[in-house]
This record gives structure tokens, C-alpha cells and sequence, in this order.
């Protein structure tokens, strides 16, 4: 046999070396992410966790709204992210839901495989939205307070324009007032292009979004001086504090849940989180304060899972932070995980190394012909440093 011939997964296959959190419009990808997903036993025992504790909020209000997953590059913290909030999102990827599609992928015999599917089976009670990024390539001035940055991603999930301010200021309010789409009709007649391209760059379609307002809310504004000045105004106030965004989302929540029969939450998912921070304690304080915000008005409605190169107390020890405040933020983060080199070693063997019966077969005939050699190669020279013996299951 060729070394292709003998692998389980085709050495053609793509795998792409890092998984985005932010990307989630093509079902294609999403159902290949979680149909290669290795469960390992550390990553069974945290969705259980999760999802169990996730789906009981469901009747029991809860403040404890956090996830906090820490690993070093490489470890698959990212994935994880992803894999625990689109399960809570359960999104139907071609046909299969993602809980279906997840289920498929816990052992059989996995311990806590009957719990998983428990909490499962409850997730079509509840309509919830997953926002997620990496926050580092959204917030370009480190300046941003981190309300605007959720805000305005929260906006663009809800098709608004990419410029904050016209879309808090102008988009939001006509969206209550069922204006929306007409809103971005308008706006499409008068720039001559579809709202997706007037979306990624609405400076450069400014005049088309102005006359747009006129035309659908003339009552409110008169001329496209009128737009230009409400802008100018609210750029010079307060709009990016936590308690806003917090009752913005919890606004839309309500109203969500009202038109849909069904309770509605939103997880947002802030990739390298710990980047982000950095030794900044302002910066830190401000992640502290929308937990605490989201946990005390949300009671459940909103979560925030957030993913770090170092664990929880390292981020607070570089950032010196008082250790009051990471006591009372930490509880916040009901849920603290730190990847280790355990669960890569499972993933690369189940998901790059696990052979075919065939392959499996000859590279065992391969060994059993050369055991002294192979266990020979194996070890390291003049050192001190013991590998793990080459046995004929590790080299298969």
C-alpha cells in the first residue's frame, strides 16, 4: 500500500490550520467543523457542563453567564468556542441540525454521552443568536471602548450599515419604527448598488444613506443637513457605556421572544480575548464591568464566552488587577477551561493519524516484521529524556 492509501482521513482533504469563530455563513464549513470534531474525555466533560448548566437556564435565571478557555496557540481553544456556542445556537446545517450532527461525533460509550444528548434534545426551546470574532482584528484603535465594539458588530449581525453612528443613531430607531427595509431600499435606488456592498463601506455611499432618511422619515428629517447634524451631535455624546448595550440587546430580546413564541438569548464569542488586554487594567475593567452588567440585567439572556492564551489569573496578575476584582469577576466565569498537550495528541491521532482497517493492518504487519529496529529509532541518544516506548498499537 502507498502511505496515502492508508489513512482514515485523505491525505487530499483540506484542513485549515486555524478555525475562525467569525466564520459562519458558509453551512458547508460549519457541518465539515463540527462532523470532524474530536470528543476527547476533557472536551466531553466540558460541554456536558456547559450545555446542562446552559439549557436549565432556560427556567432558572442565572448570573453566571461566562465561559473562559485558555490554551496556548495551537491548542484548540478557538474551536471549542465555536463548537460550544453553535451547539447553544443549534443552527440546521444542510438539512442536519448541529446537535444532531454533534451528537454523531460522542462516543458511544462516551460517560457523559446520555447527559450530552439530554441537553441537547432541550435546545430547540430556545431561539438564540451567536455573535462571534476575533477581537483583536475588530477593534483596530485599542482606544475603542469595548461596548461600541460589541455594539457595532451586534448592529451589522442585524444588517446594519458598518458605520457605528449612522447605525445606532439613524438605523436602530427607524427599525423600531418598522423603517428598516425601506430605509435600505432607498438607500440601494439612490447609490445604484445592492445594500451589501453600501454596508461594507458606508462613508463612500454617505449622500445615498442621507437622502434615504429623507425619503422614508421626511416628518423626522427635512433635508440631508438635518442627518448630517443628528450624527455630528451624537458623536459628541455618550453612546458606548455597558448599561446601553446591555439594555439595547435586552430590548431586542424581549421583543424577539414576543414575535417568536420562543425564549430568546444571545452568546457573544470574543477570540483572544487575552490579546486584547493585554497589561491593560482599563481594558480589563471594562470586560469585568459587561459581565457583571450582562450577568445582574440578563439573568441568562446574555453570555459571553471568551477565549485566551493564559488562564484567568494570569491575565489579571500581568493587568494588576486587585485581587477583590478577580474574585468578583470570577464567578462570573462559571466556566474555566485550560487546553492541554493531552487533548492535542488525541485530536492529531483520531482526526490526521487514525489509519483505515487496511492501513491499520499493514502498518501493524510493517512493525511486527521490524520491532527491534523500529523501537530502536524510537529512542533519543545520550540523553535523559525517555519517550514513550514504541509499541506496536503506538506505532500503528
Amino acid at each position: 500500500m502507498r502511505i496515502r492509501e492508508i489513512f482514515d482521513t485523505q491525505v487530499e482533504e483540506k484542513i485549515d490550520p486555524v478555525v475562525k469563530v467569525a466564520e459562519r455563513h458558509d453551512a458547508s464549513k460549519l457541518a465539515a467543523e463540527i462532523g470532524s470534531y474530536v470528543v476527547t474525555p476533557t472536551i466531553e466533560k466540558h460541554l456536558d457542563d456547559f450545555l446542562e448548566h446552559y439549557t436549565d437556564t432556560y427556567r432558572l435565571p442565572t448570573t453566571e453567564i461566562g465561559v473562559w478557555i485558555s490554551g496556548y496557540f495551537g491548542s484548540g481553544k478557538s474551536y471549542l468556542a465555536k463548537i460550544s456556542a453553535l451547539l447553544a445556537e443549534n443552527p440546521t446545517l444542510l438539512g442536519v441540525s448541529a446537535a444532531d450532527r454533534f451528537l454523531a461525533r460522542v462516543p458511544a460509550q462516551a460517560p457523559q454521552r446520555a447527559s450530552i444528548q439530554r441537553s441537547l434534545s432541550r435546545l430547540h426551546q430556545c431561539d438564540t443568536q451567536l455573535i462571534g470574532f476575533n477581537i483583536n482584528t475588530v477593534a483596530d484603535d485599542k482606544t475603542t471602548p469595548l461596548p461600541q465594539v460589541l455594539l457595532s458588530q451586534y448592529y451589522q449581525a442585524k444588517g446594519y450599515s458598518a458605520n457605528f453612528i449612522y447605525a445606532r443613531v439613524i438605523e436602530a430607531e427607524l427599525d423600531k419604527m418598522g423603517l428598516l427595509a425601506a430605509l435600505h431600499a432607498a438607500a440601494e435606488q439612490h447609490a445604484g448598488r445592492p445594500w451589501v456592498k453600501i454596508q461594507e463601506n458606508p462613508s463612500f455611499y454617505a449622500r445615498a444613506l442621507y437622502q434615504a432618511v429623507c425619503e422614508v422619515a421626511p416628518t423626522l428629517f427635512a433635508a440631508p443637513a438635518d442627518v448630517a447634524e443628528a450624527l455630528k451631535r451624537a458623536e459628541q455624546g455618550e453612546l458606548y457605556n455597558v448599561q446601553f448595550l446591555v439594555r439595547a440587546i435586552l430590548d431586542d430580546l424581549a421583543a424577539r421572544q414576543q414575535a417568536n413564541g420562543r425564549l430568546a438569548r444571545l452568546i457573544f464569542v470574543l477570540d483572544e480575548a487575552g490579546q486584547w488586554i493585554n497589561d491593560d487594567n482599563h481594558r480589563l475593567s471594562q470586560l469585568q464591568a459587561l459581565i457583571e452588567e450582562a450577568g445582574d440585567k440578563g439573568q441568562g439572556k446574555i453570555w459571553l464566552l471568551v477565549t485566551t492564551h493564559e488562564d484567568m489569573g494570569a491575565i489579571y496578575a500581568n493587568a494588576r488587577a486587585r485581587q477583590a476584582d478577580f474574585k468578583k469577576v470570577e464567578g462570573r466565569f462559571r466556566f474555566k477551561l485550560s487546553l492541554t498537550t493531552e487533548n492535542i495528541e488525541q485530536v492529531l491521532e483520531d482526526r490526521l493519524f487514525k489509519k483505515n482497517v487496511a492501513g491499520r493492518q499493514a502498518v501493524t504487519a510493517v512493525y511486527q516484521s521490524n520491532p527491534g529496529v523500529l523501537r530502536d529509532l524510537g529512542e533519543l541518544k545520550n540523553s535523559s529524556q525517555k519517550l514513550p516506548p514504541c509499541s506496536a498499537e503506538k506505532f500503528a
